[in-house]
């Protein structure tokens, strides 16, 4: 058994077909099929039910594909930090970011290019839990900043700052010249919000709760630049990070706070403890934290 017959193994499990499988790699289906065939007589065991139309995988097979799937994922870690290691400066940096960030990553990576001029960094807006603990624990991203609670055993988890939300509304809004804002006021407001799987929902509703208050939701959104957008047309109402209201300005539109200790959020920085960073790495992360 060796690792481009494991490779072509689960690449015929994952298609659920040796015939796209076989494309996928490049190989010819013959080639494939013998390949999986002298897996199962080394192995002594089918991996592959062959008696109905529709292939299914037999109890070995899916134990097979669950070892051999770790072991790939494994090599391509090491290929990558071994890459990481040798690149001394010349590598890449893949940060996963919040929207929000945009009015502060851009000064702390103009620092540190500054020391590290040939480094590329490519930035992936991540915001849902499930993906960015998938995109640390794959090696696809180095870095998380993130305002999800991603609270794992093999994950660095630490917090770099807690700002507020505030409110956000047209300035023809008949609220927009009151100047104390209670969740009282906003009842009956047409609320505009992140949908299901954003934390920035749970914490805008869990303020609603805490007071009290049934919001009333009309749109649902993924990113604050809708919001914003909507709340430009008069359309409702809108709770943003204190981040990102820092970079954006119209006439249009009024930022206000409504007194409540509710309405605050932290952010975190993630990456996987036990990964190794070339030194380029490291010190980004310390720029990060030593931003606040």
């Amino acid at each position: 058994m060796d690792l481009k017959q494991l490779k072509y193994f689960v690449a015929v499990v994952e298609e659920n077909s040796f015939t796209k499988a076989a494309k996928i790699l490049h190989i010819s289906q013959p080639t494939l099929s013998l390949s999986i065939k002298a897996l199962e007589q080394q192995l002594n065991t089918q991996l592959f039910e062959r008696n109905t139309r529709a292939m299914q995988i037999t109890d070995g097979g899916q134990l097979l594909y669950d070892r051999a799937k770790k072991l790939l994922l494994n090599l391509s870690i090491i290929e990558t930090e071994i890459v990481e290691l040798n690149a001394t400066g010349k590598g890449e940096v893949h940060l996963s970011i919040i929207e929000s960030t945009q009015n502060w990553i851009p000064k702390v990576i103009k620092n540190f290019k500054q020391t590290y001029p040939t480094m590329k960094i490519r930035f992936t807006e991540i915001t849902n839990k499930k993906h960015v603990i998938q995109s640390l624990r794959s090696y696809e991203t180095h870095l998380s900043i993130t305002n999800q609670l991603v609270e794992e055993e093999d994950i660095a988890f630490i917090p770099i700052y807690t700002e507020k939300f505030l409110l956000i509304m047209h300035e023809d809004h008949e609220l927009s010249s009151k100047r104390d804002l209670s969740f009282d006021d906003l009842k009956d407001e047409p609320l505009i919000i992140t949908k299901e799987g954003y934390q920035t929902r749970v914490n805008i509703l869990e303020a609603f709760e805490a007071e009290g208050i049934e919001p009333s939701i009309m749109f649902e959104i993924e990113r604050i630049e809708t919001a914003w957008k909507l709340v430009e047309e008069n359309l409702g109402i809108a709770f943003i990070p204190e981040n990102y209201s820092r970079g954006v300005r119209d006439s249009r539109v009024v930022i206000k706070e409504v007194d409540s200790p509710n309405l605050t959020r932290t952010v975190y920085l993630t990456y996987m403890k036990n990964r190794y960073f070339p030194a380029a790495i490291r010190e980004l992360i310390g720029d990060i934290e030593g931003n606040f």
